[in-house]
This record gives C-alpha cells, sequence and structure tokens, in this order.
C-alpha cells in the first residue's frame, strides 16, 4: 500500500492511498501540473535520490525430470544443422528517471545448441518504450523503433543504423506505436508512427504522426488538454476492433 498526496491550487493537502503502486509515478499536483521531483518536497525528513547499481539481467531456467527451453518475442535463425542464434532487441529501464538515463539497447543471443549467450549493445543512448511491427511479433524483424527524452529514434538491427526525429527541447515523447500499411509485398517498415508528445514548456500535448520509413512529420494534432508523459498505445484496426 502506498500514499499519494494531491495539492490542488488554493486548497489544503488531501492525501489518500491506492493500490498498487510504483514509485516513480508518485506525484503532486500544484497548479494543474503533474511535477515528479516536487512530490519529495512535501516530506520530512525530505526525500533525496539514490543511485541503484545495474547489476544486469538474469534469465533463470527451471528444470524438473526433464529439460526445458522458454524463450519469449525470439525467433531461430537457422544457421547450421543444430540451429542458429535467437536474437532479441530489447531496451532496460526508463529514461522517465532522467537522472540516470540507464535504459540502452542490448540484443541477446541465445544459442540452444551449445546453451550459450552472449550480449551485445547496440546503442549508447537511454532509451524507453520499445516497440516493433505488431505483424511481426515472434518472428524475425528487423526495425525497432524506441523513445528518449527528446526525441523519437528508429533502429535498422540488421545494418546496424539509426535515424532520429527531434521533437523539440523540453518536449517528452509516449511510445511510437506502429500503425502498418497493408498491402501486396509491403516493407516491414511502411507505415506510420503514432506519438503522444508533450510539451512542457508549452504546458501541452499533440499527436504525432511520421513517415516511419523516412522518419519525417506527416501530421500533428494538438490536443485540447494537456497529456502527460509516458503514454503507452496500441493500434487496433476496424477489423479486429
Amino acid at each position: 500500500m502506498c500514499e499519494t498526496t494531491a495539492v490542488p491550487p488554493n486548497s489544503p493537502v488531501r492525501t489518500g492511498s491506492r493500490r498498487p503502486c510504483d514509485p516513480r509515478h508518485e506525484h503532486a499536483y500544484d497548479r494543474g501540473v503533474e511535477c515528479f521531483r516536487a512530490a519529495a518536497e512535501l516530506f520530512t525528513p525530505r526525500v533525496e535520490p539514490v543511485t541503484i547499481p545495474y547489476e544486469g539481467t538474469t534469465l533463470p531456467g527451471y528444470l524438473r525430470n526433464g529439460r526445458a527451453e522458454w524463450y519469449r518475442n525470439c525467433w531461430v535463425r537457422t544457421s547450421n544443422l543444430a540451429g542458429g542464434p535467437v536474437e532479441n532487441p530489447v531496451a532496460d529501464t526508463g529514461w522517465l528517471l532522467r537522472e540516470t538515463q540507464g535504459g540502452r539497447v542490448h540484443r541477446w543471443r541465445l544459442d540452444p545448441a551449445t546453451g550459450t549467450v552472449s550480449e551485445q549493445p547496440l546503442d549508447d543512448r537511454g532509451v524507453e518504450l520499445p516497440t516493433i511491427n505488431d505483424d511481426l511479433t515472434g518472428r524475425p524483424s528487423r526495425y525497432l523503433y524506441t523513445v528518449t527524452e527528446n526525441a523519437i529514434l528508429k533502429y535498422d538491427t540488421l545494418a546496424g543504423t539509426s535515424q532520429a526525429y527531434g521533437t523539440g527541447n523540453g518536449s517528452s515523447p509516449g511510445e511510437a506505436v506502429f500503425v502498418p500499411a497493408h498491402g501486396a509485398g509491403a516493407p516491414e517498415d511502411a507505415g506510420w508512427l503514432l506519438s503522444m508528445v508533450e510539451h512542457g514548456t508549452a504546458h501541452g500535448s499533440e499527436l504525432l504522426v511520421l513517415d516511419a520509413q523516412g522518419m519525417t512529420r506527416v501530421a500533428t494534432v494538438e490536443m485540447p488538454r494537456r497529456v502527460p508523459a509516458g503514454v503507452h498505445g496500441s493500434w487496433v484496426p476496424d477489423q479486429r476492433a
């Protein structure tokens, strides 16, 4: 159980509880503006930031009366009779903790034939909210989309290159949702990216539409109300709704 605190304009402090909670999302409301750091000022003694070291990622295996192999969101790329590596681009913890900027894109290769695992960093920029073309979930995919503090990034994991679309200083783009352009023989990255972008200095938000192939702006839709940073999203076409 955790306790939240809200401070409306010209009103006394109100407290309440909710479950479950994430310490990163505890916040205070001061004149309608969501402030992550301002919440710490409400406590005595003052809450100070701490650094938690990253000790890597563990993939446990539990074997009982036999051999079990579990791979999630991966695929086998055959390179010999015994089977080749499994590749899975992933991103670690979040850019919302701007003091640490600890999230990095890595690729893990799991070789079922030898039982070995290797890890390869793909970028040194801090990123979060990774997405792909959902039509290829669990199958080989080439392109990965992520966001950083003021940009949307596209990775070509085959060529080892990246493209960036800057959303401006003081901005916070939300999860870049891929919308495929269906058609016979359409390339994997043919489509659009949708991201809800918060502009902190302007106290407003917009829905940004990018051409996923060229990472260029197609349209923006101004929101009637500010939408806080860190928004997740999904694209559900009419035939699946």
